[in-house]
């Protein structure tokens, strides 16, 4: 029988390296190396089948990813659940959408039996914004709605991340601006004095829904004030507004809907900042989750000793997945239609 102490150490080692996975990246850590050394046990909780996930990482290798793919298959539904969540990040990096999405739906089949909040606003709000890159509006909206329903039982209940603000993009998406229009009201009305406006993930939506109705110059003029409100907000914080990477971010998509609309012309000096952007990634490129578990080489794995840390994982730019983004994506598939 397993020891109370081994599961209790086996949570804070799962809880911890978990975060710093999600936060720094992939990297050998302590509580990397104090769950590997914990005796074995069968992934028939949560917290187990996220602890032989992540004991797992150091041998999660391209090409093949052959350890992930075993654990996706395993017929335990926790394991594989957990597996799939992960499977689906790396996917997406390794610029396969569609394995991504087939990843996250089996995230969610998989873990559905687990009646825990968090979770569950984790792999709905996942998928769906992976269909919303997409241009899948019906199923984002399917999955944004059961995330929406989760929200009260997670503390005050407050959209920390932008639900609503995702509705929007959904609701155009299916072709309902209208709709759009209500959560876009919703949305603001969670927004509090308190809240970043930097950050803000309803920007652009107003923009948007005037474009959807066919008022293009209003539409492109609302895109153009929200990128000079954002970077007012920014500028308050201290340091260059212009480098941070969620100012390009709705500045490629105030670019691209003017693209759309033939009026680059009314957005040339953005155009200019972006060029300069992608000049100085393309030369100093960020790699992808195979270079992130290249640097967790087993050998690295293990206890620390003196003179002894952990290699520096490879930098990468924080993702955003809000409105923009998905409104970037959203922009290419109709251009493609």
């Amino acid at each position: 029988m397993l020891r109370q102490e081994n599961e209790v150490a086996r949570t804070a080692a799962v809880l911890g390296t978990a975060t710093v996975f999600m936060g720094p990246g992939p990297r050998a850590v302590r509580q990397l190396v104090t769950l590997r050394r914990l005796p074995p046990a069968p992934p028939n909780t949560l917290m187990r089948a996220t602890a032989v996930v992540l004991s797992a990482v150091p041998e999660i290798r391209p090409p093949d990813y052959d350890v992930l793919r075993r654990l996706c298959d395993s017929e335990q539904p926790l394991l594989s659940g957990i597996a799939e969540c992960v499977a689906c990040y790396v996917w997406e990096f390794e610029h396969d959408i569609d394995r991504a999405l087939v990843s996250a739906r089996r995230t969610i089949a998989g873990l559905a039996p687990v009646d825990n909040p968090s979770v569950q606003l984790m792999v709905h709000s996942r998928l769906s914004e992976l269909c919303l890159r997409t241009g899948r509006g019906e199923e984002a909206y399917e999955h944004l709605k059961a995330a929406l329903k989760v929200l009260p039982r997670l503390g005050d209940g407050h959209d920390y991340i932008g639900i609503r603000s995702l509705l929007v993009l959904a609701c155009l998406q299916r072709g309902d601006p209208d709709e759009a229009e209500y959560w876009l009201r919703q949305s603001e009305s969670e927004h509090t004095p308190q809240q970043d406006d930097f950050y803000r993930p309803d920007l652009g939506g107003r923009a948007e829904i005037a474009l959807a109705r066919g008022l293009m110059e209003v539409g492109l003029g609302l895109w153009r004030g929200t990128v000079e409100r954002m970077l007012a907000a920014g500028s308050m914080r201290g340091g260059d507004a212009w480098l941070d990477p969620w100012a390009y971010l709705i500045q490629s998509v105030a670019v691209t809907a003017h693209a759309h609309a033939g009026r680059l012309v009314l957005v040339a000096e953005v155009v200019d900042r972006l060029r300069q952007r992608l000049r100085m990634l393309l030369s100093d490129p960020v790699g992808s989750p195979s270079v992130w578990v290249l640097r967790l080489e087993p050998e690295n794995v293990r206890p620390a000793r003196q003179g002894w840390s952990p290699p520096d994982p490879v930098r990468r730019e924080p993702r955003h997945p809000r409105v923009a983004c998905s409104r970037a994506a959203g922009r290419v598939h109709e251009r493609a239609a």
